[in-house]
């Protein structure tokens, strides 16, 4: 699609992240979904060291994502990401904390997502969630997915629980004087990208 590019790059943790990626540095970058493992050293600043990597830079992509079990690549201290540039492009996050545990809370911070203005006309969804955000977390199944779809009705949504979340708010009229914290849990990240 023109205008749009992706790429998979895994970043090795202990060593520089615009080095290995293959990506130009002053590229149009948007969004970024990452993949940490559990077993790697540095699980906890893999979100911090892409947003501060970026924020150096002056820009600020969306960046999300999970703690998982398992690597996806034979390398343990390995981040595995993929990355979304390109003038098409379009990305906006919502961090929902251990606060938000009620649907119409849910509602309430997912419409801030939705007032962002991105075209839901090619859009995607992603939610990352805490695996300690379910059925006992909310009393009820799928509370989150569940007011995804009433605020996105057409948007596809795919997600991962996880044993950390990487994010943060990142609303299109986001400015921050320094990089927010990037590793949390008991959250859901939720992400929306736009190709429109």
């Amino acid at each position: 699609m023109e205008g749009v590019q992706i790429y998979k790059v895994s970043i090795q943790n202990h060593r520089g992240i615009w080095e290995q990626s293959g990506v130009e540095r002053h590229q149009n970058v948007k969004c970024i979904l990452t993949m940490t493992s559990n077993t790697s050293m540095s699980t906890s600043p893999a979100g911090e060291r892409l947003q501060n990597t970026f924020f150096r830079d002056g820009q600020t992509p969306v960046i999300a994502g999970a703690v998982i079990d398992y690597s996806l690549s034979d390398i343990t201290d390995s981040t595995e990401c993929i990355v979304f540039a390109g003038d098409r492009v379009n990305a906006a996050s919502i961090l929902l904390d251990e606060n938000v545990d009620t649907e119409e809370h849910v509602i309430r911070e997912l419409t801030q997502l939705k007032n962002a203005g991105l075209s839901e006309t090619n859009s995607i969804g992603f939610m990352f969630a805490c695996i300690g955000r379910g059925s006992e977390f909310f009393q009820d199944w799928d509370v989150e997915s569940k007011a995804f779809r009433k605020i996105f009705p057409r948007t596809p949504l795919f997600g991962v629980f996880g044993n950390g979340e990487i994010g943060c708010t990142n609303l299109p009229k986001s400015k921050w004087k320094k990089v927010p914290q990037m590793t949390h849990g008991y959250t859901t990240i939720i992400c929306l990208i736009s190709f429109g």
